[in-house]
C-alpha cells in the first residue's frame, strides 16, 4: 500500500559451547540475545528502512571468542543502526543503498591480559544499481559496490610484563595501548546477470575484493553460476 508504514519486531537467542581447538583445546562459552525493531515506508516508487537493535554477549566479543590470559570480555553490549533505501530510477532501473553503523561499550574483563577493550565503532555500506529487461522481458542485470562490516576504531589495553621484582618474586606489569583495527579496507565489486532458460532459470556473477577480509594486500576474486528450476 502506498504511503503505509509497517513496524517489525525481533528476537534471537543463541548458546555456542566446545573446544576452541583440536590442537589447543580451551573451554569457551558463549551465550548471545539479540533485539531488533523495524520501520518500512513504502512510497509510490520508493522504499526506506530503518532498523535499531541490541545484543548482549556473555563471554564473547562481537562473535570472537577467547578464554583464559587472552579472555577478551566477560560481557558485551552492542547496538547497531541500519538504514536502506530502494527506489526506481526510470523505467527498468532500479537503485538500492544501505548503510549500518554499530558500537560496542567498553568493558573491563577479569583475570585476563587484556585489560580493558573499546569502545569498538563499526560501519558498513553498499550501493547497488540494477536494470530488468535488457535483451527480454525475464532478464535482468546488477552492480554493486560495499564495505563490509569494519571496525573504525578499537583501542585495547594489555597488561605486559617488564621485569620481575626480586624482593617480592612478583612479575612487574604495565599497561600498553594498542588497537585491533584491521591493516586494510575491504571493498567489493559485483556483477550478476539473470536470464530464462525455458523452464529454467540462470545466472552468473562475479565479484572481485580489494583488501579481502579488511587484510591489506589480499584481494579475491570469485565467480558462481547457477540455475533453477520451479516445480
Amino acid at each position: 500500500m502506498i504511503g503505509a508504514t509497517t513496524m517489525s519486531f525481533g528476537i534471537a537467542d543463541a548458546a555456542n559451547q566446545g573446544l576452541s581447538s583440536y590442537y589447543l583445546p580451551t573451554l569457551y562459552h558463549n551465550v548471545e540475545r539479540a533485539a531488533a525493531v523495524r520501520l518500512d515506508r513504502q512510497g509510490r516508487a520508493s522504499r526506506m528502512t530503518l532498523e535499531l537493535g541490541a545484543l548482549t554477549e556473555d563471554g564473547g566479543l562481537l562473535g570472537s571468542l577467547a578464554s583464559g590470559a587472552l579472555k577478551m570480555t566477560d560481557r558485551s553490549s552492542t547496538a547497531w543502526a541500519s538504514t536502506t533505501y530502494k527506489a526506481s530510477l526510470a523505467t527498468h532501473w532500479s537503485f538500492e543503498g544501505t548503510m549500518t553503523v554499530s558500537a560496542t561499550a567498553s568493558n573491563t574483563p577479569e583475570g585476563s591480559l587484556v585489560t580493558a577493550i573499546g569502545p569498538v565503532y563499526a560501519t558498513s555500506f553498499a550501493l547497488g544499481l540494477a536494470r530488468d529487461a535488457i535483451f527480454g522481458e525475464e532478464d535482468a542485470w546488477s552492480i554493486a559496490f560495499s564495505q563490509p562490516l569494519r571496525a573504525e576504531s578499537a583501542p585495547v589495553a594489555l597488561g605486559l610484563g617488564t621485569g620481575r621484582d626480586w624482593n617480592t618474586g612478583r612479575v612487574k606489569m604495565e599497561t600498553e595501548q594498542s588497537s585491533l583495527m584491521p591493516s586494510g579496507r575491504e571493498f567489493d565489486l559485483e556483477t550478476g546477470y539473470r536470464f530464462p532458460l525455458g523452464d529454467w532459470a540462470g545466472g552468473a556473477d562475479v565479484a572481485y575484493s580489494i583488501d579481502s577480509g579488511h587484510v591489506r594486500g589480499e584481494n579475491a576474486l570469485a565467480g558462481i553460476f547457477w540455475l533453477s528450476r520451479k516445480f
